[in-house]
């Protein structure tokens, strides 16, 4: 008769969170959102489902978690605004650079086309993103380096669509040479006032 192997004692407290969020990014990262189910978050985690639920209420929620444990890049307020912006790059790069997530949200946008839940759960951890430019962008019209009828939210899609494009299509790094010709490009176009065409000296 083989002995059965002695089991595995199941984390308790902060533990199974992690143990929780650690399968749940395992399971995007191999098999993609489709594969993941509570039933094997669960099982890879060693958690009940319970537990799980307790928690979290479905595999929307644990996918915002699992984004959640990612920081946030911090704004500041420095000298000028293409200086506040490559800052805020260069954070972001080192981010994203080695994170597993990278991979994941390609595939995660692709699902959103039929899953309202999980768009939604996006849109959440998108604004997250978006926050930490808005402040800076704000900021520069504070101080008057940018016009007041500045549109901060399409400088932003053009911030966020040119860094997903770079990151998750072309499969390259933001370098220093990028991010700072991206900025130069961006004080260009938004410190234009509308309809006028004309940037503000």
């Amino acid at each position: 008769m083989v002995n059965a192997k002695p089991a595995v004692p199941r984390p308790r407290g902060r533990a199974v969170e992690e143990a929780i969020l650690k399968a749940t990014l395992q399971i995007l990262t191999e098999d993609g959102y489709a594969a993941l189910t509570i039933d094997r978050v669960a099982a890879t985690a060693r958690a009940s489902k319970t537990t799980i639920y307790r928690r979290w209420a479905t595999k929307e929620h644990l996918v915002l978690a699992v984004f959640a444990e990612l920081p946030i890049a911090d704004p500041v307020a420095g000298p000028s605004l293409e200086a506040d912006l490559i800052t805020l790059f260069r954070q972001f790069t080192k981010i994203m650079e080695n994170s597993p997530l990278r991979g994941v949200l390609p595939n995660l946008t692709a699902e959103c086309i039929n899953n309202p839940e999980l768009s939604a759960a996006l849109i959440q951890v998108n604004e997250q993103r978006r926050a930490p430019i808005r402040q800076v962008l704000k900021h520069a019209i504070t101080r008057g380096e940018l016009p007041a009828d500045a549109d901060i939210e399409l400088a932003i899609d053009v911030i966020q669509g040119a860094i997903s494009i770079r990151l998750y299509f072309l499969l390259d790094r933001l370098s220093e040479e990028w991010i700072q010709g991206l900025v130069r490009l961006l004080l260009r176009g938004i410190g234009q006032r509308r309809g006028t065409g004309k940037t503000k000296r």
